[in-house]
């Protein structure tokens, strides 16, 4: 549930840092609202108990959901705009080092 709350307000949270660029209107509806939807749903999951959430999702790495998430909005950039595919390569790269990070932590 954490998780698809987080995303979402995220994504809405974008949207509004695309506000200082000038947006189109289209973009701040579609980024807002896929935010605010995936919002709801992990809100919907409340009544769920959490012994059920647990056993369906499973247990990675803070650094590679980071790094995930920084391509993710890398390649969303190249629709949403440049200001995105900066957003999401410094992300991306912030993931990359505290994965590399993990996996010299585990070899030692």
């Amino acid at each position: 549930m954490r998780v698809l709350v987080g995303w979402g307000l995220g994504l809405v949270a974008l949207a509004a840092l695309e506000i200082i660029f000038g947006p189109r209107p289209i973009e701040l509806a579609l980024l807002g609202g896929a935010g605010a939807g995936t919002a709801l749903v992990g809100l919907s999951m409340l009544g769920r108990p959490e012994t059920e959430i647990a056993d369906t999702v499973p247990a990675e790495s803070l650094e590679t959901v980071v790094a995930t998430a920084g391509f993710v909005l890398f390649v969303l950039g190249w629709e949403g705009g440049d200001w995105l595919v900066e957003v999401g390569a410094g992300i991306f790269f912030v993931g990359l080092g505290a994965l590399a990070r993990e996996l010299r932590g585990e070899r030692a």
